[in-house]
């Protein structure tokens, strides 16, 4: 009749504090609370990584407004340019006021790379080299005037004349 006997665990493999209501009571929220403060360590890592990932939006926001000064500039040179070039005297100090400007944007951009240290994740060199700046005092001179309309090149030696029909 041995199978009927309710059998004692073995008291050589004692879990401590069982063996009164507190003990167990301690055991009992001890899981949860460690369970707790594990998936709270999970939620400040997730917090950490979401902020550290908004910083750097943040530095890429800002060289891509200072991106979009020096395209804006650049046009604007580039507009005035071309009313200089087509006979447009008026627009000379116009232009040189506008290369300014456009040096202004282009270092500010410069700065704003260099204050990154150009760590910009997508970021590719530049295909070409570009010549490296050009500064307010010593810009090009502007070219002087043009005549107003379409000038036809040159005739070549090498160019065959028509024939008669």
């Amino acid at each position: 009749m041995r199978g009927n006997r309710i059998r004692r665990p073995d008291l050589s493999v004692r879990i401590p504090g069982w063996g009164s209501i507190r003990g167990r009571m301690a055991i009992v929220l001890a899981v949860p609370t460690c369970l707790l403060l594990a998936l709270t360590g999970l939620g400040v890592a997730d917090r950490a990584h979401d902020w550290s990932a908004a910083r750097a939006t943040e530095s890429q926001v800002g060289i891509l407004l200072q991106e979009q000064d020096l395209v804006r500039e650049l046009q604007r040179e580039r507009g005035l340019t071309n009313g200089l070039l087509s006979g447009a005297e008026q627009y000379r100090d116009d232009v040189r006021g506008q290369r300014a400007r456009t040096d202004t944007a282009r270092t500010s951009l410069r700065a704003a790379l260099s204050k990154e240290s150009g760590d910009l994740p997508g970021a590719r060199p530049p295909p070409y080299a570009r010549p490296s700046s050009r500064s307010s005092t010593s810009s090009p001179p502007v070219p002087p005037s043009t005549p107003a309309g379409p000038t036809a090149p040159p005739p070549s030696a090498s160019t065959p004349e028509p024939s008669p029909p």
